[in-house]
């Protein structure tokens, strides 16, 4: 199954709402550039438009002037906090 998870950066103004998309298929996460003109980078690579790009948990993302780090709750391990 495809499953899209939304994100908002706000008071950026060169990254829109269809900058990029990051999708699940089973337990491996994608990144996907909408065709943005500012690019999306995955660990300073930048990912082709349209092309699923994976990540990798403590990946660095970029989008235009934006740098984030991906993570994700491993559902086999219990949070501890």
């Amino acid at each position: 199954s495809r499953t899209g998870t939304e994100y908002v950066i706000s008071d950026n103004q060169y990254i829109s709402r269809l900058h990029a998309e990051i999708i699940r298929k089973g337990a491996q996460y994608f990144i996907v550039d909408k065709g943005s003109v500012n690019h999306t980078f995955v660990n300073s690579t930048m990912a082709e438009a349209s092309c699923e790009v994976p990540l990798n948990d403590g990946d660095i993302i970029g989008l235009a002037n934006e740098g984030f780090v991906f993570g994700f709750e491993h559902p086999e391990m219990p949070f501890a906090g």
